[in-house]
C-alpha cells in the first residue's frame, strides 16, 4: 500500500513540474522579448578612437536601432576590421545605448607598386593594406608588381624579412636609410640606399657579411661617386662610379 501511495504521489508531482518549467520559460521569453524591443536597450551611436579615416568606416558597422545587448561585441569588431586598415578594433558598451569603440591602424612598413600604378602600403607581415597614388620615405619593395600586387594580397614572408634584414644591417653600418630593396626573377636582391648608391647583395643569403662588406667599400670614397657595390661574391668585390 506505502509503494502505491508513492507512486500515486509521484505521479502527481509530474505534471506540476512540467507547469512550473512553463511557466519559467514563459516567463524568461518574456523578459527577453522585452529586453529585444524595449527602445532604451537600442543602439543610438558611436564615440570612436581612431583616426578620422577609419572613424567612418567603422561608424557604418555599427548597427543603429539593434539591442545593444544582444549585439555580440566581437562579431562586431570583426565587422569593423574587415577593413584591412584596421589592424585591431575593440568595442563595449558604455550605457544609455552608446557604444564605445577603439581602433588601432595598420602601419606602413613598406611599399610595393601596384598594378594600377599606385602605390600599395605594406604592413610587417606583408599584406597590403592600403594604397596611394605616390612613394613616400617607406621603403620601396621592387620586383614584385609582376606577380600582380593588389590591395589585399601578401608578400612572401620569406622576402620580408629579407628588407627587414637589409635595413637593419644597413642601420647598424651606419649607411644611408634603405630607399628600396628588389628581388629578381632568380633571386637575387638589390638595395638602393637613400642616396642613390647600389648595393647588389646576390642571394638573400649572408646579408650581415655582405653588408659590412659593402659599407667598408662605400666608406672608402665619396659616397655621392659611388654607383654601385656588387658584393654577391665577398671575395670579389666590384665597384663601378656613378654615371653622369
Amino acid at each position: 500500500m506505502r509503494q502505491h501511495a508513492q507512486r500515486k504521489r509521484a505521479r502527481g508531482r509530474g505534471p506540476a513540474r512540467w507547469a512550473a518549467f512553463t511557466i519559467v520559460v514563459g516567463v524568461l521569453a518574456g523578459l527577453l522579448v522585452e529586453l529585444a524591443t524595449a527602445p532604451g536597450y537600442a543602439i543610438r551611436g558611436a564615440e570612436i578612437d581612431g583616426p578620422a579615416e577609419l572613424a567612418d568606416s567603422a561608424r557604418a558597422c555599427v548597427p543603429i536601432g539593434a539591442n545593444a545587448y544582444l549585439t555580440r561585441m566581437g562579431r562586431l569588431e570583426r565587422t569593423i576590421a574587415r577593413d584591412l586598415r584596421v589592424e585591431e578594433a575593440h568595442a563595449q558598451r558604455t550605457g544609455g545605448g552608446i557604444l564605445r569603440i577603439s581602433l588601432r591602424p595598420r602601419t606602413a612598413e613598406a611599399q610595393i607598386p601596384l598594378e594600377d600604378g599606385d602605390f600599395g602600403l605594406v604592413d610587417s607581415r606583408g599584406l597590403v593594406f592600403d594604397e596611394r597614388p605616390s612613394r613616400d620615405s617607406a621603403t620601396l619593395i621592387g620586383g614584385m608588381e609582376r606577380d600582380g600586387a593588389v590591395v589585399g594580397s601578401r608578400i612572401d614572408p620569406a622576402c620580408m624579412g629579407t628588407v627587414r634584414d637589409v635595413r637593419r644591417e644597413a642601420s647598424r653600418q651606419r649607411l644611408d636609410p634603405v630607399a628600396e630593396v628588389s628581388f629578381e626573377t632568380d633571386g637575387r636582391v638589390h638595395a638602393v640606399l637613400a642616396g642613390g648608391t647600389e648595393l647588389r647583395l646576390g642571394p638573400p643569403e649572408a646579408i650581415r657579411d655582405k653588408i659590412a662588406v659593402a659599407a667598408g667599400a662605400v666608406r672608402s670614397a665619396p659616397a655621392a661617386t659611388i654607383g654601385y657595390v656588387d658584393v654577391e661574391l665577398l671575395q670579389h668585390i666590384v665597384m663601378a662610379p656613378r654615371s653622369r
